[in-house]
């Protein structure tokens, strides 16, 4: 995992502080499935890595495991993040 995935678009599959942000921001339905663009990777001790995403209509980013994440950038396909450390 790495340079490859930033400026790339991904939904995030799965969120488990979604109710919190989406209550904090005050600006996303609850109903709505997060999409932004990953800004950079970071890889932490003991092989794991965060990816950061740029919500869509938030002004920050956000760290997510990559199994969090499904790619969107070619229309009509996704796929899983891959942890490649």
């Amino acid at each position: 995992m790495g340079t490859d995935l930033i400026g790339r678009r991904v939904k995030v599959a799965r969120w488990d502080h979604d109710q919190f942000v989406t209550a904090y921001a005050g600006r996303l339905p609850i109903c709505r499935v997060p999409r932004g663009k990953v800004t950079h990777v970071e890889t932490i001790p003991g092989g794991d890595s965060d990816v950061w995403v740029q919500l869509d209509g938030l002004e920050r980013e956000y760290a997510f495991a990559p199994s969090q994440l499904e790619m969107l950038s070619l229309p009509g396909t996704r796929s899983k993040v891959e942890d490649h450390s």
